[in-house]
């Protein structure tokens, strides 16, 4: 037997243990007090891969310390509203919120009528600069009786009474002419200054290009041109108003304008 050698107080002494000793295959049991290496954690198993979000676009930084900018271009319309022109069917324009709609026949009838007065009184006016009198009545009215009684009688008329009449045509010949020019210059300058003539101004009408635009001095012009050249037949072609489904006359179809009315709102313009 052998003999306890931890008699004077030294620890026991355990014999080191060699690997070769133990059988292969085998793994060595655990001695206690051994420390055990740090192993680190296992793994966690791969989750599935979320899609990828799309990120929205960034606006851009603000300008001289303003709020950022939409993104839009200037001039593009904004998302779910059209920019409207000339908008339905009927001819209908929409113009800073406002809606405007063809004038029917009566307005213009109305509108017409105002202006006739108007520039009766401004050719009176000019006459009276340029000093025409026109024929005395009196004498207008011996002129007409000696003619009528040489045409009862069959009698060629006097030359005194053909000078009478020259006369009196070259007076209505020059008036005509002064009335054309002061209808040009009326209907051209107001259409393009203002929009419309005082008899349209007094109704609330306004004219305007087919897309909603205002008239400028060429465009007024040839309005007036065509309104002139058919003022001689066709009623002025103003008889299309009745047919056209934007109340159009005829020079206005030629000139791309229309007379429109201002159209009272009880609600504000849906847009879809």
């Amino acid at each position: 037997m052998q003999q306890d050698d931890n008699r004077g107080g030294q620890p026991p002494q355990w014999p080191e243990r060699d690997s070769h000793d133990q059988p292969e295959g085998q793994a060595a049991p655990p001695v206690a007090d051994d420390p055990q290496p740090w192993q680190p954690a296992p793994p966690e198993p791969p989750t599935a891969p979320h899609p990828p979000q799309q990120s929205s676009p960034q606006s851009p930084p603000p300008v001289h310390g303003g709020y950022p900018q939409s993104g839009l271009k200037p001039g593009a319309p904004m998302p779910g509203r059209q920019p409207v022109e000339s908008a339905a069917e009927d001819g209908s324009v929409l113009i800073d919120g406002v809606l405007w709609k063809p004038a029917g026949f009566w307005w213009r009838m109305g509108a017409f009528l105002i202006d006739f007065v108007i520039l009766s009184v401004f050719s009176a006016l000019l006459l009276e600069l340029v000093g025409y009198k026109g024929p005395d009545e009196a004498e207008l009215a011996t002129m007409m009786n000696g003619m009528l009684t040489q045409i009862m009688s069959m009698q060629p008329p006097s030359d005194h009474m053909m000078d009478q009449l020259m006369e009196i045509q070259s007076g209505i010949r020059l008036v005509g002419w002064l009335n054309v020019f002061l209808c040009m210059a009326y209907y051209t300058i107001f259409h393009s200054v203002a929009g419309a003539t005082l008899g349209k101004l007094c109704l609330g009408l306004q004219v305007l290009s087919t897309r909603g635009h205002r008239l400028g001095y060429g465009s007024a012009f040839v309005r007036y041109l065509f309104r002139f050249i058919f003022s001689k037949f066709f009623f002025g072609g103003a008889f299309t108003v009745w047919f056209d489904p934007r109340r159009r006359t005829f020079y206005d179809m030629l000139a791309g304008t229309n007379v429109f009315r201002q159209q009272p709102r009880s609600q504000p313009i849906q847009y879809d």
